[in-house]
């Protein structure tokens, strides 16, 4: 539910508002997860780029359409909480002890939602980076938390494409 709820908001495809119901259904083939948006979300997915495929671990262009839908106008972000190099090395510190995956796999991304403070609120890891940022982006919405009161942290590179999820999510860094 938090892959497919941060998928929707970070794609533009709805509001967190938007959404009317979530269904998970397991599969042989895997999960499948229904996302019912009201009718002013159904008029908001009309109007968000198309994706050629489901989702996967993959990188955040994987399946968009045509060239010009990559890369998308970003609105500002209204000005957030400040953050100390304190608490985003105290936040990096703790990361690494919240990754049970990586730890076993050694082949697991993480991403965390951290305070101002620099503790974690949410931690979520996938086999795909942008999977994991999606999730901590649903998480933050399921949990009413205010993307402007933290910042997020990610394992690995952080490309222009997971910088666009965070800022379309509100998250000010």
């Amino acid at each position: 539910e938090d892959l497919a709820i941060g998928f929707t908001l970070s794609e533009r495809i709805a509001l967190a508002g938007d959404i009317a119901d979530i269904a998970v259904e397991t599969l042989d083939q895997g999960l499948q997860v229904d996302i019912r948006l009201t009718p002013q979300g159904r008029g908001r997915r009309a109007r968000a780029r198309m994706r050629g495929m489901e989702g996967r671990s993959s990188c955040g262009l994987c399946g968009v359409e045509r060239l010009a839908q990559a890369v998308r106008p970003l609105s500002p972000l209204a000005e957030g909480a400040s953050f100390s190099r304190a608490a985003i090395e105290a936040a990096l510190d703790a990361l690494d002890a919240e990754q049970a995956l990586g730890r076993l796999t050694r082949a697991m991304h993480a991403a965390a939602f951290a305070k101002t403070s620099g503790a974690l609120a949410l931690v979520r890891e996938d086999v795909g980076r942008h999977n994991a940022l999606d999730k901590v982006i649903g998480a933050a919405a399921r949990a009413g938390l205010d993307p402007a009161a933290g910042f997020i942290l990610v394992t690995s590179r952080c490309s222009y494409e997971m910088v666009d999820k965070a800022a379309i999510a509100g998250f000010p860094l």
